[in-house]
């Protein structure tokens, strides 16, 4: 039976001490065997770095790098620079996911031959509840072209997020994050796209997308960084009809 192809799961890690252990035991404990496992402590002022050293030690597939904050988007670069997965998959450290994400994403990928395999995704609150995202499709739902692509992605019809979704390694040969805090995703895809033959859209809730008070998205910092909004949007607008 053929080995496996490695695959590299890139995460920033940001003072996360309450969720990392959860995130790290759902990576460790996947169905699919063959990964690297990247966190790049991204100057953690808590416990995240403690805990990403303790992680390493009891699973060899973990490799973690310390360094200065610079955000979760320039983190991942460095992570980026030195993976060595035929496939990636990018994931934020306080979310987690089903033991068959990445088998999942993995077949999806190879059985539609696609660049991108993306899955579903369930929302968890502060008040413990698990929200579906509920699409509107129930069988897999395969682009060939840029521009439904992109519409459907930026009008919310499919989840434009970067950490539900496979990828092949050789898209980003050359392709890097910005410095943004906010909106990243969205100009990735506008990026991304003109070296995509096929994506493929799961419908399977594989990923459990965390919303805590002190995230990206929470309203303080969605204020503060709303700038980043405005950079994207101008940049669609130069590209996009």
């Amino acid at each position: 039976m053929p080995t496996e192809p490695l695959i590299s799961i890139l995460i920033p890690v940001y003072n996360v001490e309450a969720y990392l252990k959860r995130c790290l035991d759902s990576l460790v404990q996947q169905t699919y065997r063959n990964l690297e496992i990247i966190l790049v402590d991204d100057g953690s002022t808590d416990q995240s770095g403690i805990i990403c050293d303790t992680y390493v030690q009891r699973d060899r597939r973990i490799v973690v790098v310390h360094q200065s904050n610079t955000g979760p988007g320039l983190a991942r670069n460095v992570a980026l620079n030195i993976c060595h997965g035929a496939y990636l998959e990018f994931v934020d450290a306080d979310d987690y996911f089903e033991p068959d994400m990445v088998q999942t994403l993995y077949e999806g990928l190879v059985i539609y031959q696609a660049d991108v395999a993306a899955c579903d995704n369930k929302m968890l609150i502060q008040s413990g509840e698990i929200v579906t995202r509920n699409l509107d499709f129930h069988n897999p739902q395969i682009y060939e072209k840029r521009e439904p692509l992109l519409f459907n992605l930026y009008t919310g019809l499919l989840p434009c997020e970067v950490w539900n979704k496979l990828f092949k390694r050789e898209l980003f040969s050359r392709l890097r994050f910005h410095n943004l805090k906010m909106s990243e995703d969205l100009l990735l895809w506008l990026e991304l796209s003109p070296q995509l033959k096929k994506v493929v859209f799961l419908p399977q809730s594989k990923y459990y997308y965390v919303l805590r008070p002190k995230s990206l998205t929470s309203m303080q910092d969605f204020i503060v960084n709303a700038f980043d909004d405005l950079v994207v949007m101008k940049k669609l607008q130069t590209v996009l009809p």
